[in-house]
């Protein structure tokens, strides 16, 4: 089965909007109730609940971003995503999309590094006017992680 178009764009442009620090347009791809984690492999695999990071609304992404934007204070950085392609598990209601991803950190004084690998796991809803994430689970590969995980993955 191929993943439909309209979720490829979705994927690709909420990597782009991440990339230009476009915070509106990250947001603008999740429906309003949707939930968002951030969490390990080894955790997924423990079935384990704890993450690194856990909104189950779009208003706590809202909360986040605000933070970001006005409370938050750390060095300037953005990210670059190089997305693999996108590939589907599962059927009907337990669909997933899943997308394999690098995430570059470059800054202004230090040399890009690369700052994470894992993957998206999608579960979206289609709406007469377009597709959006309801779920986004982001799995990281390693437990270890940088400090500096201000702008979400």
């Amino acid at each position: 089965m191929s993943v439909p178009s309209t979720v490829a764009s979705l994927i690709q442009a909420n990597a782009a909007a991440l990339d230009a620090l476009d915070f509106d347009g990250w947001l603008a791809g999740f429906t309003e109730y949707a939930q968002y984690h951030i969490t390990t492999a080894e955790n997924q695999r423990q079935g384990l609940p704890l993450g690194l990071l856990h909104a189950l609304t779009k208003d706590q992404l809202r909360d986040r971003i605000a933070s970001i934007s006005t409370v938050n204070v750390y060095e300037p950085h953005r990210y670059r995503h190089v997305l693999s392609q996108t590939w589907i598990k599962g059927q009907g209601l337990e669909m997933q999309f899943i997308t394999p991803f690098a995430v570059y950190r470059i800054t202004e004084t230090k040399p890009t590094i690369l700052f994470a690998t894992g993957e998206y796991q999608d579960r979206v809803e289609y709406a007469h006017d377009g597709v959006r994430f309801m779920h986004r689970t982001v799995v990281l590969d390693n437990d270890i992680i940088d400090t500096l995980l201000a702008i979400p993955l």
